[in-house]
């Protein structure tokens, strides 16, 4: 997500079975997206656990060398990559709800150049407070937290927000 004329861009990360959906903003220009998952496959093991045995991307440039994700440095077994077809975002339709929920925030056509990484996790903690219908009026971040080890909601800084206190509207009317 961002402007392609950005120094800055929003790398976003979903959980299909929790719909829980992260964003780590990153330089355009110093970052890749391989380092970027590497080190959240890191996190995920410091807390002793798998976050991902399979990763599905778009076609974008920023995603050309995701294959490297598949072994680590030792060259041993991560997780499978796939590519989703040319034009075909429906192969990962519930991802682009989640877009679409950040964009209720963060409209589009906003710079990200001026957002600082605290202000991207408050808004996904936001999001991912958020109860569905589609999961028995459940948030992503309670199933998330009842699948995985809830502190590493926590190492991603993603905060779980009192249903009466989540903001879904434009960020830069938060502070009214």
């Amino acid at each position: 997500i961002g402007k392609v004329n950005d120094k800055k861009a929003l790398l976003t990360i979903y959980f299909k079975d929790s719909k829980l959906q992260i964003g780590k903003l990153y330089s355009r220009k110093n970052s890749t997206t391989v380092e970027m998952m590497r080190k959240l496959y890191a996190s995920g093991k410091e807390n002793g656990v798998n976050l991902f045995d399979v990763v599905l991307a778009d076609n974008g440039a920023e995603f050309k060398n995701l294959y490297e994700l598949e072994k680590d440095e030792e060259g041993n077994p991560l997780c499978r990559v796939f590519y989703c077809d040319p034009y075909r975002s429906c192969q990962k339709a519930e991802c682009e709800k989640n877009h679409g929920l950040f964009r209720r925030i963060w409209p589009k056509g906003r710079s990200l150049d001026t957002f600082l990484q605290e202000q991207i996790d408050e808004i996904f903690s936001h999001i991912n407070s958020y109860p569905r219908a589609s999961l028995d009026d459940k948030s992503p971040h309670d199933l998330f937290s009842l699948e995985y080890k809830s502190i590493i909601l926590t190492s991603l800084n993603i905060l779980k927000i009192e249903v009466k206190n989540i903001k879904m509207k434009d960020y830069k009317t938060w502070g009214t």
